[in-house]
């Protein structure tokens, strides 16, 4: 264990050298190293609104499966049921910890994201600031498969992931129960968190 360990610190010191004088080859070589090791996770913690019923947690953790299956548990989500000032508070300034409230259409929430999105009618929004926060604005969204997928898409979004061209992918800009994780949303993941997307 303890060689594998020495073996790894080397190679990473040999790929940081290469990412200085080669810019981006460095990062990829580095990622490769890291994601063939097998010594990267990515977690974030949803601190989910009691407001939820069991259903609707169950997709919203089931969601969170999506990406840890897809990416061969290299993305893990924990799930915290219920959230309060005092936890709101404590997540302030942390990446890596998200709040997810349940809104309803005529909220004063909902009015300041219709006005934002001016002729679409969102059913879900994440806004970054201090604090990442998830929006799911549960009347526009018509079944419990169609909410996973949004929800799954809002969670590329919490790992930094933008938009992506491709209709059949989780981060396409418009969602249906067909959308799934593809190898060009891996592809999008890999080049924030230095992995190598053909080991996904």
């Amino acid at each position: 264990m303890m060689r594998k360990f020495i073996l790894y610190l080397l190679l990473c010191s040999f790929a940081f050298a290469i990412g200085v004088m080669s810019g981006p080859y460095g990062r990829v070589v580095l990622g490769i190293i890291i994601s063939s090791f097998g010594m990267t996770t990515i977690t974030k913690t949803i601190y989910v609104d009691i407001a939820f019923d069991d259903n609707e947690y169950q997709a919203i953790v089931a969601a969170g499966a999506e990406w840890s299956y897809a990416t061969k548990k290299l993305v893990k989500f924990n799930f915290v049921r219920g959230i309060n000032q005092n936890t709101y508070n404590s997540i302030r300034n942390d990446p890596d910890k998200i709040a997810m409230f349940k809104i309803n259409d005529g909220d004063n929430s909902t009015a300041r994201i219709d006005e934002y999105f001016k002729d679409k009618k969102v059913g879900c929004y994440m806004r970054h600031d201090n604090t990442q926060l998830i929006y799911i604005i549960i009347s526009r969204i018509y079944d419990y498969g169609l909410m996973e997928k949004v929800i799954a898409h809002e969670y590329g979004h919490a790992l930094g992931i933008g938009h992506v061209n491709k209709d059949k992918d989780l981060m396409n800009e418009f969602i249906d129960e067909d959308v799934r994780i593809t190898k060009d949303d891996i592809k999008e993941l890999c080049k924030l968190y230095l992995c190598n997307p053909n080991h996904y």
